[in-house]
């Protein structure tokens, strides 16, 4: 399974639901427990509210290229919502099945004048032993075309072409400095450069967000934005 980092707390949240520390003397039962994670992909830029179960996860608003880490929650049927910060108007309403010891990412994302939700089960594992990282290209930039990933200096892609909302499979890779280019499939040029050093077993993906032409009041120009899993 792969490793993530928990960077948000859900505190009672999660006691509440799982059951731990209701005695000190009666051992309670652990309920299965799944891995979420959200990032904020949309470049239309709203600052936003989380809530998973009615219970808002966020202490600051979340903004556009936020990412929580990941948040260890009881597995099942889970209700998410985002709300706009300044009116509290609910912007997105779902409820995601999550299966027992998965791992599951929540990208915000532009859908024409609002936002909606691109959800990946993050699934692969790691050759064991290993000196390995995992890594995938996520296409997140509303405005460009299918683009595909390469390293600087090579000609064939790592990642082959991604359209918008299409992400690639985790590709095992040896831990060692990378730079990876985002090329345009149309002619091959350079969209963004990607400069990573990976940590030893760790999950990485490599996102492309923002516009190519970004409406008028908007600053949220097209770049890549590495994000570990």
């Amino acid at each position: 399974m792969m490793k993530r980092m928990l960077c948000w707390s859900l505190g009672c949240f999660i006691l509440a639901m799982i059951g731990w520390g209701c005695s000190k003397t009666t051992p309670q039962p652990v309920a299965p427990t799944s891995s979420i994670s959200f990032f904020h992909g949309a470049p239309s830029g709203q600052l936003l509210n989380v809530f998973l179960d009615n219970t808002q996860i966020n202490s600051s608003a979340f903004e556009y290229t936020n990412f929580s880490g990941a948040l260890a929650v009881p597995s099942g049927n889970r209700n998410v919502k985002f709300t706009n910060v300044a009116s509290s108007t609910k912007l997105i309403d779902t409820t995601l099945n999550l299966l027992e010891s998965k791992n599951y990412s929540v990208f915000v994302i532009t859908k024409q004048s609002s936002i909606s939700t691109l959800v990946t089960l993050d699934d692969g594992a790691l050759t064991l032993p290993t000196s390995d990282v995992m890594i995938r290209y996520i296409h997140l930039s509303p405005d460009t075309p299918s683009a595909y990933i390469a390293l600087t200096g090579e000609t064939s892609p790592l990642f082959t072409p991604q359209t918008y909302l299409q992400s690639s499979p985790f590709k095992e890779l040896v831990s060692k400095p990378y730079t990876f280019e985002i090329r345009a499939s149309s002619d091959n040029h350079v969209i963004a450069s990607a400069p990573l050093t990976p940590r030893v077993g760790s999950y990485y993906s490599i996102i492309l967000r923002g516009y190519i032409t970004p409406p008028t009041g908007n600053s949220n120009k097209v770049t890549s934005q590495i994000i570990v899993n």
